[in-house]
């Protein structure tokens, strides 16, 4: 790999960015899957999008909602989220990074 040139194309950035802390990226602590999850929540937070959060997430990542749970629960774990609902029985998170 070193000395190797990777050049993204115009359409695989078209979507737009997000930014991720890099404590989180190179976590040994946080499995990839719960990442992915974080990173998506990073997004969709930005967004503002009003939606079933686990159905969303296990879309976007082609997983099954019982695994986005156990994804969403080790965020909670460590403390990179909040989970709660509202009246309407909305999922909502809450992004714990300052």
């Amino acid at each position: 790999m070193q000395g190797e040139i990777v050049l993204l194309t115009k359409s695989a950035i078209f979507d737009g960015f997000t930014t991720v802390p890099n404590s989180i990226l190179r976590s040994p602590d946080i499995s990839p899957g719960a990442k992915n999850v974080f990173f998506l929540c990073l997004r969709y937070e930005r967004t503002k999008v009003n939606f079933n959060l686990r159905q969303q997430l296990a879309m976007d990542l082609g997983e099954g909602t019982d695994q986005i749970s156990q994804y969403l629960c080790e965020l909670a774990d460590v403390d990179l989220i909040t989970l709660s609902s509202n009246r309407e029985r909305e999922e909502l998170i809450s992004i714990n990074i300052q």
